[in-house]
């Protein structure tokens, strides 16, 4: 049987997919036009931002700190709120929409690893560890897409 951290790393891995093939089509000029494969990217940033806003939300209803609830509550309302305005920029502006994107996701790390010991009920400091690694390479590899999508897009 899998544990629980095995699933949540391979649904975290198997979730960067999305981000990389547009990336790729993008960067090869295959089978879409630059401006599908951009479309593809903005849209797919923006649902996983608003997850991610909706997991600090989970974290904030589920512990008993009441200042730490709030700051989560409203940090995670703050993040969906810049992952759809990231969608609407994508419009308009579709540079300033992968910026502004890829800053949403630098936010939530740095929610998630400021209040990584609140956000986990066990005391094991290997799980909290694991998971920081985790989120730290999955970010990364998510802005170095963001990054390489800015620089190829038309």
């Amino acid at each position: 049987m899998l544990n629980r951290f095995t699933v949540i790393a391979g649904l975290g891995y198997a979730g960067l997919l999305p981000f990389l093939i547009p990336v790729y089509l993008l960067i090869t000029g295959s089978v879409l036009p630059a401006e599908d494969a951009v479309t593809l990217f903005l849209s797919y940033s923006t649902v996983i931002l608003a997850f991610l806003g909706g997991s600090l939300w989970g974290y904030g209803l589920a512990r008993s700190h009441s200042f730490l609830n709030g700051f989560l509550l409203v940090g995670s309302n703050l993040v969906a709120l810049l992952a759809w305005a990231g969608l609407l920029l994508g419009f308009f502006s579709p540079h300033t929409a992968v910026a502004g994107l890829s800053a949403g996701f630098v936010l939530v790390l740095l929610f998630e690893l400021r209040f990584t010991c609140f956000m986990f009920a066990e005391s094991n400091a290997a799980v909290k560890n694991s998971y920081i690694d985790l989120r730290l390479t999955l970010t990364a590899i998510v802005i170095l897409a963001h990054l390489l999508v800015f620089y190829y897009m038309p």
